[in-house]
């Protein structure tokens, strides 16, 4: 599921998150976390790209596992030098509204 999620949104108006050739290689849960292991194309992010990707993928997880938090790492790489990318509910605020078909004007 989450590979599929990776592939992007369909919708133009969305951008994908993640660098070409991303994958999730394995997912396991303990202790109420989710360790999600991805291939090394993620560590070519950085800064905020590297924050929005991991965010997205680290809430997309919880929400499918029910697990508190999500720690994502690469297979080989480190993530902006670090080991691991840790995710909680508290790591990022969407404020911005996903546009909607009605959220489009019409005319009579």
């Amino acid at each position: 599921i989450l590979n599929l999620y990776a592939k992007g949104p369909e919708d133009p108006q969305l951008r994908n998150p993640f660098p070409a050739g991303f994958k999730v290689l394995s997912v396991y849960i303990m202790d109420n976390t989710v360790y999600l292991t991805v291939s090394d194309s993620l560590s070519t992010l950085n800064s905020i790209d590297l924050v929005l990707a991991c965010s997205s993928l680290g809430q997309t997880a919880i929400g499918i596992t029910g697990a508190q938090t999500a720690q994502i790492s690469c297979e080989n790489a480190k993530l902006d030098g670090m080991n691991q990318f840790t995710v909680s509910a508290e790591t990022i605020y969407y404020l911005d509204p996903v546009p909607t078909e009605t959220d489009r004007s019409t005319t009579e």
